[in-house]
């Protein structure tokens, strides 16, 4: 059987400066239910969240809400209807603590002006323990680690028990243990009859956790299939709009797979002489470098110009 739908968007269009980033999109997220939402910088995942969420007008199309149309004025009206969404850039108050953060706008009261720590730092123990992360309730959030910050920010979302929780990019600043706690919270609060949305480019979390996935590219959604129904070679030919993942190019499949880098050298610089300016010697001393397909060559600096000096007489600029 089925699960109903919680919160759909149709036809949802978006605009800026002329520019389409959101095109007819259709979407809907069901109860119960794992989503997760994949594409390629630009693709128009976070408009589409944002529009879903209260956060921007949609300039055509409708959002329904167990079945009856809703328009959000605000991402906190969205919130106080059971949606929220936790997104990348993080939005905790850094001078107050982290129960204070998490609590923020439903605290609750010692009489009718004080409001109780003891009971509100109680309360934010609890909803961290649900998502089975411990943060010391009464730190400050500016002294934390961005791992802590951005566990911080996920109970916050959660202390309102949301229908639809939408998470953008929730691991980019957790390690494997902390991913795991995270996708094992992901899978209790979905066994409740939670819908979540995950937005990812970790196309390895897809497994780990989510029930379907759509690929939306150019905004527009090019598929929407269960994760057990395609591979990951799909997903990416699907994001970048190749018919075959063997067509890719070396360095786009190495980009998504995590193989090891070619071996074939593209270019090389050797034994690059010192050099002078404005009378002064620099600290560019026979150096060299070179670049082999597939790779990312960095050059940085400790001090001076030696590195700008270097990648000029590499590229002649």
């Amino acid at each position: 059987m089925t699960n109903p739908i919680i919160l759909a968007g149709y036809g949802l269009s978006k605009q800026f400066a002329g520019n389409t980033v959101l095109d007819g999109v259709t979407i809907e997220c069901r109860r119960q239910n794992v989503l997760a939402l994949v594409g390629e910088n630009g693709a128009g995942k976070s408009t589409l969240m944002n529009i879903l969420s209260g956060g921007l007008a949609a300039d055509e199309g409708r959002i329904e809400l167990q079945g009856r149309e809703v328009v959000f004025a605000n991402p906190l009206e969205a919130k106080r209807s059971g949606v929220a969404f936790v997104h990348q850039e993080l939005s905790l108050m850094q001078n107050m603590t982290v129960g204070e953060n998490i609590m923020l706008g439903q605290e609750p009261r010692a009489g009718r002006l004080l409001v109780s720590q003891k009971r509100l730092h109680e309360q934010a123990a609890q909803i961290l323990n649900d998502i089975g992360y411990h943060v010391p309730v009464e730190a400050i959030v500016a002294d934390l680690t961005p791992a802590q910050k951005q566990m911080t920010e996920i109970a916050k979302a959660w202390a309102d028990k949301p229908q639809v929780l939408i998470l953008d990019e929730p691991t980019s600043s957790l390690n494997k243990t902390e991913s795991d706690q995270l996708f094992s919270f992901v899978r209790q609060i979905r066994d409740k009859g939670v819908s979540v949305i995950l937005i990812t480019h970790r196309l390895e979390e897809i497994a780990l956790a989510c029930d379907d996935v759509i690929v939306l590219k150019d905004g527009v959604i090019v598929t929407r299939e269960r994760v057990d129904h395609i591979t990951r070679d799909e997903i990416i030919c699907k994001m970048v709009g190749a018919r075959d993942y063997q067509y890719l190019p070396c360095a786009l499949r190495r980009s998504f797979t995590g193989a090891d880098v070619g071996t074939e050298r593209r270019f090389a610089a050797r034994h690059v002489a010192p050099y002078r300016f404005n009378g002064t010697k620099g600290q560019c001393n026979r150096c060299g470098r070179a670049g082999r397909a597939g790779a990312v060559c960095i050059c940085t600096r400790i001090i001076w110009h030696s590195s700008l000096y270097l990648r000029r007489c590499t590229f002649s600029g």
